[in-house]
């Protein structure tokens, strides 16, 4: 049964016995480990990267990210390692990245908008505003590390 710790065939998904929350887990590589800060090279896919037609397609995208970890794990560079987060995490990285930013823009623009009418002054002060977010985000990145934090499991092959 796949909500009792059971991985889902179709996907990476588990969920935590304890919490009903669902894991999310990618398999990476270690490819630095210095005192404690791992750094861990997943291969992210879109849904069509593994279909056997990718090569007929240009629709196919896979690119490498790499995720700091912070443990006392031992690990080698080169191990296959699997690296393990929690839904919450996710949806707080969405709300953080990508719906807060849009937030931002269609307010500012509908604000000054209507109070101006001077269009260029609100694309202006929406980007404006966008770019202090990011400056913003950027500058508390030690406090989202702290809150992103993932787990690392080694893999027995």
């Amino acid at each position: 049964m796949y909500g009792q710790g059971m991985p889902c065939p179709y996907n990476s998904n588990t969920y935590s016995l304890h919490s009903m929350e669902k894991i999310i887990e990618h398999e990476g590589t270690v490819i630095k480990n210095e005192n404690g800060h791992i750094a861990v090279s997943i291969i992210s896919q879109t849904a069509c990267a593994g279909c056997h037609a990718k090569s007929a397609c240009n629709l196919s995208d896979s690119t490498e990210k790499i995720i700091e970890i912070h443990s006392a794990d031992k690990v080698t560079i080169g191990q296959k390692v699997m690296i393990i987060g929690n839904q919450t995490q996710n949806n707080k990285a969405v709300l953080l990245a990508y719906i807060l930013p849009v937030i931002i823009i269609i307010t500012i623009l509908a604000v000054t908008v209507s109070i101006t009418k001077n269009e260029a002054l609100a694309g202006f002060l929406s980007i404006l505003f966008l770019i202090i977010y990011f400056i913003s985000l950027r500058a508390f990145n030690d406090r989202l590390k702290k809150t992103f934090s993932f787990k690392i499991e080694t893999i027995n092959h």
